[in-house]
């Protein structure tokens, strides 16, 4: 059957003894398929606990039909169910959106998580696009939605109000992927703005604006994480203790989590800096910014003036958006025990593109590089070597100015952790 609140979302139901079984998953493909259509088919793990299962099949394309089948193993042994199948509603109008296929054969194929962006007022949407530049999910967000993401898991979609000022007052939203419970405001997050990321147990961290500085975009913020259960803890103050050469004039606008060794970056707007801290609130460097009174042990003086979204990549680079060039960067970073170096070996920018607000970049699977241009409403995909393989626009007609884009996450299924 189909979701009651989205028409492209499957759910799959059935009560049986799964016990002894080793895995199981749901697997779906897309019925009659044009030659050239990336995302045929997908599915995600079912849990072989208890008797009564449910699963859901996400991705999926409005007014097509997919056949679907659950498959068990139990060591080398498989089960495969009889094949059924479902055709799913018609999809959403209210979200301009246009793709210009350059070269399929370099793209990453996959699905782009993002929002209708700090530009649009009409439209407050979060949305998955899928490979083939359809939209396949959708629901209804904070206005000036800055950023939607899947929680650690893949099960349940958070956003907030990108709340670009001390005075306002954000909303932190959640929705589940079958589009069931809806939380319009999240308890102790009303202050939180500009970005979130997800947590491996389950939670999130995210800005929380505490008090007003120098000028209407200005004033310091917290670093929180939201455990599962509503517990709400600081990480550390972004104040003029964290950018001494910045006190008086401050705004955090991206945080992101780095698995690898359990980090945070922080990147600050006025303070033109990107910070690296523990999960512990310990300080560890600061690319960008006056290096002359950094609180960090090590700083690596940098011109990045406009920063916005980065991703610190697992070989140590630093990819960045620096919306004043509305150019993607990246910097080799050399790190000794008392030394950080900063040395550029990649930048993207396109004529015609810009951002002066938000702006984004990920590293995909592939090698490519998402950028995202959010203010003029263009997402690149982008090779090592700077040719574009896809770009995605915010808009139904090129004459169409006002649209926009938030910040987007690249995923290669909406299944599960996000790698």
């Amino acid at each position: 059957m189909l979701s009651d609140s989205l028409p492209t979302v499957g759910v799959v139901t059935w009560s049986t003894d799964l016990a002894g079984l080793s895995t199981a998953r749901l697997e779906f493909t897309l019925n009659d398929a044009a030659p050239g259509v990336l995302n045929q088919g997908s599915g995600g793990p079912v849990s072989v606990e208890g008797t009564s299962h449910r699963a859901l099949m996400l991705g999926l394309k409005p007014e097509r039909t997919y056949t679907y089948r659950i498959v068990a193993n139990a060591g080398s042994a498989s089960c495969v169910s009889e094949d059924r199948t479902l055709t799913t509603g018609a999809g959403t109008r209210e979200i301009p959106l246009t793709r210009t296929a350059v070269n399929t054969a370099l793209e990453a194929g996959g699905f782009i998580l993002t929002s209708s962006g700090y530009g649009r007022v009409d439209t407050k949407k979060a949305f998955v696009i899928d490979a083939d530049g359809d939209v396949v999910w959708w629901a209804d967000a904070p206005q000036q939605c800055s950023r939607a993401l899947l929680d650690w898991s893949g099960n349940t979609l958070w956003m907030l109000d990108v709340s670009p000022a001390p005075t306002d007052h954000g909303l932190v939203s959640t929705v589940s992927m079958d589009g069931s419970g809806a939380l319009q405001g999240v308890p102790g997050l009303e202050r939180a703005h500009h970005d979130l990321v997800a947590l491996p147990e389950g939670g999130i961290a995210t800005l929380v604006w505490v008090e007003s500085l120098d000028g209407p975009y200005s004033g310091s913020s917290d670093l929180v994480e939201r455990a599962p259960d509503g517990t709400l803890r600081t990480v550390l103050r972004l104040d003029g203790s964290v950018f001494p050469a910045s006190p008086g004039r401050l705004h955090a606008n991206a945080v992101r989590y780095h698995e690898a060794d359990d980090t945070y970056t922080v990147s600050d707007l006025y303070a033109a800096a990107i910070i690296k801290l523990t999960r512990q609130g310990e300080l560890l460097w600061q690319l960008g910014g006056d290096c002359s009174s950094s609180a960090a042990p090590k700083c690596a003086p940098l011109d990045i003036d406009g920063n916005h979204g980065h991703e610190l990549l697992d070989n140590g680079n630093l990819l960045l958006f620096a919306d004043h060039t509305s150019t993607a960067y990246e910097y080799a970073l050399t790190e000794t025990e008392t030394s950080l170096r900063a040395t550029l070996v990649w930048s993207y920018a396109a004529d015609g593109e810009g951002s002066d607000q938000l702006g984004d970049v990920q590293r995909l699977p592939n090698g490519n590089t998402l950028v995202d241009f959010s203010t003029s409403g263009d997402i690149h995909e982008v090779t090592p070597a700077g040719e574009v393989a896809q770009v995605l626009s915010a808009r139904s007609e090129p004459e169409v100015s006002d649209d926009s884009f938030g910040y987007a996450s690249y995923r290669a299924t909406l299944y599960g952790p996000p790698h």
